[in-house]
């Protein structure tokens, strides 16, 4: 995955997530879920910072975190993901 694919691909999970990256009141979801999913989101706006400064690494380790959350949360199927990582 390029720096380039990779940014349009966290941009596209963020904007499936839905939830802001600061706690939304106004919501209605469960604290615990809303919590996790902005966290996530607040993850997906980090990866441009890691990209700029070479943490290849380390961008790869917290997009499998974000992918692994988005499953369980069902925002996203393994099929889409693995067509994402394309």
């Amino acid at each position: 995955m390029t720096n380039e694919q990779t940014l349009k691909t966290v941009e596209a999970y963020k904007g499936a997530i839905g939830v802001p990256a600061k706690k939304s009141e106004t919501s209605g979801l469960p604290t615990e879920r809303l919590d996790a999913l902005a966290h996530v989101a607040w993850m997906c706006d980090q990866i441009p910072v890691f990209l700029a400064e070479s943490k290849s690494d380390k961008v790869q380790r917290w997009l499998g975190f974000i992918q692994g959350a988005l499953w369980s949360f069902g925002v996203r199927t393994i099929d889409q993901m693995r067509d994402d990582n394309r």
